[in-house]
């Protein structure tokens, strides 16, 4: 492994939501849940041995479920029919956000091929095989550890429908508070930009979003505002 990805796993590992210090001999198991198809296939053609991370993807993705599932029944929190809405939190698009929110750093350590930044669909794979990874090296208490810290506020926050803003319209035309606008940008490289977007009220900021699109980042903007506001 370079030194170079050696560091990215390290810094990620080291990071607030997952808080491990790695054995050396699971450092490649790391690196396997962040290499990609197209980079790992590039390799065997040059006949160096490379394992990609879909055989982990696809674990992880289970584990998330299973993890996520149980806490939803643990502190009953919702009904059955709310549950199985909020089960939508795992769906690809919005874990790629998730990664991009929370800084997890794992979309800057993909290895791949062909495309100048990793797809949403990329970064949400890496995720889920990062997590398959953690479970086949620290356990399944470390695992669930990582993912609820990750997801616990997330949960409560998510709407299924996934529409903020529209949601915010409602409630500054109800009430009638004046007038709503979004102010995007991006920052990074074309390779890792990322979106951001402030949300304004009469030209003061209620909140600020970050996601892989500027629609998404103007969405999550406005689902923070939303927390900010009284009920009604």
């Amino acid at each position: 492994m370079e030194e170079s990805q050696k560091a990215k796993i390290l810094d990620i590992l080291r990071g607030p939501y997952f808080r491990i210090e790695p054995h050396e001999d699971s450092l490649a198991l790391y690196d396997t849940a962040l290499t990609h198809s197209s980079f790992s296939n590039e390799r065997k053609q040059e006949n160096i041995p490379c394992e990609d991370n879909e055989k982990l993807e696809f674990f992880g993705n289970y584990l998330l479920d299973f993890v996520i599932a149980g806490y939803l029944h643990d502190f009953n929190l919702y009904d059955p029919k709310e549950m199985n809405k909020r089960m939508k939190i795992t769906a690809n698009a919005n874990l790629a956000d998730v990664v991009v929110r929370n800084n997890l750093k794992i979309d800057d350590a993909i290895r791949f091929r062909g495309c100048r930044k990793p797809t949403m669909k990329m970064t949400a794979n890496a995720f889920e095989a990062f997590i398959g990874a953690i479970y086949y090296a620290e356990g399944i208490e470390k695992a669930r550890e990582v993912i609820l810290g990750i997801f616990a506020e997330e949960i409560k926050t998510f709407d299924p429908e996934g529409n903020y803003a529209g949601r915010l319209k409602e409630y500054v035309e109800r009430h009638p508070l004046g007038e709503l606008k979004y102010q995007p940008f991006s920052e990074g490289p074309d390779h890792k930009k990322v979106w951001k977007a402030a949300v304004c009220l009469n030209g003061k900021e209620l909140a600020q979003g970050i996601g892989c699109t500027k629609k998404r980042a103007e969405m999550d903007a406005a689902r923070k505002a939303l927390k900010e506001l009284p009920a009604g």
